[in-house]
């Protein structure tokens, strides 16, 4: 088996495995949503919002503004 051949067969098998199912309603009242950042190299105070002098981060300061009650 040639290598084009391997890499259509892999091809086939990737996209033969994806199905449009469309997951069924369930019932999220009550269920919290939660939203998971990651920052790569940035401290717990290395944000404006926290109080930061010289980092500015005014989009993630505009998602802290809606979850401050947390804090």
């Amino acid at each position: 088996m040639n290598l084009q051949s391997l890499l259509l067969l892999i091809l086939i098998l990737i996209f033969s495995s994806c199905n449009e199912v469309t997951p069924k309603k369930t019932d999220t009242k009550g269920r919290p949503n939660i939203i998971f950042i990651i920052s790569d190299d940035q401290a717990w105070g290395d944000y404006s919002f926290m109080g930061h002098p010289h980092i500015q981060t005014p989009h993630v300061d505009q998602l802290a503004k809606g979850i401050r009650h947390i804090y």
